[in-house]
């Protein structure tokens, strides 16, 4: 239903703006929610509507769609075009994509102390405007965590070269 639902405001909606926002549930939601080819249409229909003016978030949820389509050179290529900066939204993304096509040693490098305080410093703000705020945690905040472990989990369990 709930993919329907979102296929839906993608055809009859295709210039709304934040839809991108719908790319996290179908990258790391629950598994029943989840999507590749879904999320990389949602990803696509939302670069668009952005036009030159793509924001951040948008680059973001589109990675995370190639990466999930197993696209990683068209994810690194998509940071690579963009004027995104190299943060601790991006960085397991391109870590994952750099394992994924034999950069170990690139991996790995990226997930260093400073990766790990730029997200430590994110997680502890996100968490403190959470409970001023008594509200639940955003879709993007969770989405990035769970990056971060998969991340964690691929690159760092193993060791960088074969």
């Amino acid at each position: 239903m709930c993919k329907l639902l979102i296929r839906t405001c993608m055809e009859k909606f295709p210039e709304e703006k934040g839809l991108y926002q719908l790319v996290d549930y179908l990258v790391v939601g629950p598994e029943e929610m989840q999507d590749t080819e879904l999320s990389l249409e949602l990803a696509q229909c939302s670069t668009k509507s952005y036009g030159e003016k793509v924001i951040d978030p948008v680059i973001y949820a589109h990675s995370w769609a190639l990466y999930r389509g197993g696209q990683f050179r068209a994810c690194l290529d998509l940071y690579s075009a963009s004027k995104i900066k190299v943060d601790y939204f991006s960085i397991a993304i391109k870590a994952m994509c750099l394992w994924e096509l034999g950069r170990r040693e690139e991996a790995a490098a990226l997930l260093n102390a400073e990766y790990d305080q730029g997200l430590a410093g994110y997680v502890q703000r996100e968490t403190k405007r959470v409970q001023d705020k008594k509200e639940s945690s955003t879709p993007r905040f969770e989405t990035l965590l769970a990056f971060d472990r998969e991340a964690k989990a691929m690159i760092l369990a193993k060791p960088p070269t074969d």
